[in-house]
């Protein structure tokens, strides 16, 4: 947990820097001051759960994308799927950005990081399913199975209510 709040805040580093022009990348580490005051990251980084690993991945997959580094961006974002199945939103968002002024290019290259990521993510499943005759882990159906939706909007009031609003 610790680890994965460390890599949120080097994550963040590179992804405000390369938002920002060349002159002005050393202002980048500004935006890890309120990433580390976050009540939020700092509860998830300490409570030994995937949580803060899961930020990490999906804000370096952030990070280079916004570089143009479409092998390393859909690296991250099947490590980020790979640790919480609602990594597939962030994948399906950036692989369609990637996609969306590309996809009549002449011999499919710009599909090529679409089709790796459902590919080693198909493959994910039909492993899970060979091994557990499931296609999602057992922590889905810990965490899902019989939690009232009541329950789901509380969580989020309280995530809100935490800072994560302002």
């Amino acid at each position: 947990g610790l680890a994965g709040g460390i890599g949120v805040g080097i994550a963040t580093w590179l992804f405000a820097r390369e938002l920002l022009p060349p002159p002005h990348r050393w202002l980048a580490a500004l935006a890890v001051w309120p990433v580390s005051a976050s009540v939020a990251l700092v509860h998830w980084s300490t409570a030994g759960l995937e949580t803060s690993v899961f930020v990490a991945f999906e804000v370096a997959a952030l990070a280079s994308f916004a570089a143009g580094r479409m092998g390393w961006s859909v690296a991250f974002l099947l490590l980020g799927t790979a640790t919480r199945l609602d990594g597939v939103l962030l994948a399906g968002v950036l692989l369609g950005f990637h996609l969306a002024p590309r996809w009549r290019q002449a011999g499919g290259a710009a599909w090529r990081p679409a089709l790796v990521y459902v590919a080693v993510l198909a493959a994910s499943f039909v492993l899970r399913f060979a091994c557990y005759e499931s296609l999602l882990p057992n922590t889905w159906h810990a965490k899902v199975g019989g939690v009232p939706l009541g329950y789901g909007f509380a969580y989020v009031s309280s995530f809100l209510e935490a800072g994560a609003f302002w």
